[in-house]
């Protein structure tokens, strides 16, 4: 069968039809170079990044590093379960991340500001966006919760929303395991201050009340290789885990690239706790 030329112009009509769809191009860049070189545009445009992925990181894009314009840092914290008291299976200080959890988050970071420091500020723009979260945010009391990268075609959007929505009536069915989670929650219900608590932690915040050195978490920070491809961070509301002021200021301080910050900030749940972050503490 003969084959048919297409202008550049209906291939990317094609391709950007496709990608509204939520379809996955990876089978059309076997088609010819002309449509890989088009697709890959594409593919390696957004890349979501877990902590296993990041070591891959650098490998993955070789070559195609210079197509790369945005990271979403997905950082999966541990599960729990808040239902009558709360056990959330560690200690009592819900208020912050655990030690597991910091060394989860310490260790991606590491990792990726590692990785990043090989890559060069040639003029065009790079966003980080961080994202972290349990799974078990959702399951409970705050069930509309959802995670999803900055951009999204609208009916990759929907899609996506419709397989979250699903996955979590599942697990409500189902009883979700061992964790036990009540099917139903009654209209006006208000959330116990735990489940609160564990939702809007700090984050990295306890090993700064733990250890005697007021200035440990900055001399962490400081040890990162600096990262000046980065010109764009995201750290959207949809994490309702909180950074503390003084965290964002060594994270910035590690990007001299930096141009744009979009931080969407929780207020705090006390007039008193809102004063201390106010003033940076």
């Amino acid at each position: 069968m003969p084959s048919i030329y297409l202008p550049v112009e209906i291939r990317l009509m094609i391709i950007q039809a496709l990608v509204d769809d939520g379809c996955s191009l990876a089978p059309f860049a076997a088609v010819s170079r002309d449509w890989s070189a088009i697709i890959e545009q594409h593919t390696f445009k957004r890349i979501r990044l877990t902590p296993p992925r990041i070591a891959e990181l650098n490998a993955m894009t070789s070559r195609n590093r210079a197509r790369v314009r945005s990271l979403w840092l997905c950082l999966e914290l541990e599960r729990y379960n808040c239902t009558g008291k709360c056990d959330c299976g560690y200690d009592d200080l819900f208020f912050c991340t655990s030690s597991r959890e910091d060394a989860l988050i310490q260790t991606a970071l590491q990792d990726l500001f590692s990785a990043l420091s090989t890559w060069k500020a040639n003029g065009s723009s790079l966003s980080l966006d961080i994202s972290v979260y349990s799974t078990s945010d959702s399951e409970r009391w705050f069930r509309h919760l959802t995670f999803s990268p900055d951009e999204l075609p609208k009916k990759a959007s929907r899609i996506q929303g419709d397989r979250q929505t699903t996955v979590r009536a599942n697990n409500i069915a189902a009883g979700n395991g061992r964790f036990g989670w009540q099917p139903k929650i009654v209209r006006g219900e208000v959330p116990p201050s735990c489940a609160i608590d564990k939702a809007f932690t700090k984050i990295m915040f306890r090993a700064m009340l733990e250890d005697e050195d007021d200035e440990w978490q900055n001399k962490w920070w400081r040890q990162l290789p600096l990262v000046p491809a980065v010109t764009h961070l995201l750290l959207r509301q949809q994490t309702r885990r909180r950074w503390m002021p003084q965290t964002l200021e060594e994270m910035i301080a590690r990007m001299p690239g930096l141009r744009e910050l979009h931080y969407e900030p929780w207020r705090e749940w006390d007039d008193m706790m809102q004063e201390y972050t106010d003033d940076g503490r």
